[in-house]
């Protein structure tokens, strides 16, 4: 969690200029994010979303290597959820609306495209 990996980084609200933060649609990303101290005037951004699993979905990475042992989400992606491809294009599109905007960004999602 967030107090976990940017508290020692010394990251807090009071020492970084004020900037916009985006944040996934999901809950635990709003509460990361209001954790943080960066919770206000926070814009949702549906691409930032985490992956969609799809018949995988609620299913740990070791469940599904049981099912599919050769499996790997990069080169795979996820059996009626998203394919790489659709994240490439969903970051991409996230990297091409920061780079426009003359401030900078703190994306908060709940953990990364690619869930541990």
């Amino acid at each position: 969690m967030w107090r976990g990996t940017a508290t020692p980084l010394g990251l807090t609200p009071a020492s970084i200029p004020a900037f916009p933060t985006c944040l996934s649609p999901l809950q635990r990303a709003a509460r990361t994010c209001e954790l943080s101290g960066f919770g206000a005037g926070a814009i949702t951004d549906r691409d930032l979303v985490e992956w969609d699993y799809g018949k995988y979905e609620g299913l740990t990475s070791a469940e599904i290597l049981k099912q599919n042992p050769n499996w790997d989400l990069f080169r795979d992606g996820a059996p009626g959820g998203e394919s790489p491809a659709q994240i490439g294009e969903r970051a991409d599109r996230v990297v091409e609306r920061v780079s426009r905007s003359w401030w900078q960004v703190l994306p908060v999602e709940p953990s990364k495209p690619k869930r541990s």
